[in-house]
């Protein structure tokens, strides 16, 4: 109960970082950072549909890098994935996201926000 209530509560707080739409010929995709302003120490993934996600790397705007584990398939509608960064916050790039390829009806779209 008290997990959802700090996912909601970062939901709302959360910014709007950018979004992609999986290609689904590719193993991975870059979502490039449009809000150029604020830094950030938690990351948001949504999706429309279904993905299984082995790893993202988040690449900061001092040029150093943060790979993270996932290794989870997220649901759209459930709980959205909450990623903690490392450190202090910082200014974010762009995210890698590295997926296992499936065969979707429709290209899912990932959307990233950042908090």
């Amino acid at each position: 109960m008290l997990t959802k209530r700090i996912t909601q509560l970062l939901a709302c707080l959360a910014g709007f970082l950018g979004d992609k739409q999986i290609d689904r010929t590719q193993d991975h995709d870059r979502i490039q950072v449009t809000r150029r302003t604020g830094a950030f120490h938690v990351l948001q993934l949504r999706v429309s549909d279904a993905i299984f996600f082995d790893r993202v790397v988040v690449h900061f705007g001092d040029g150093t890098s943060e790979e993270l584990a996932l290794r989870g398939r997220i649901w759209p509608g459930g709980e959205n994935h909450i990623i903690g960064l490392s450190g202090e916050r910082r200014m974010v790039e762009s995210v890698e996201l590295w997926y296992y390829k499936e065969p979707w009806e429709h290209q899912p779209r990932v959307i990233l926000y950042g908090s």
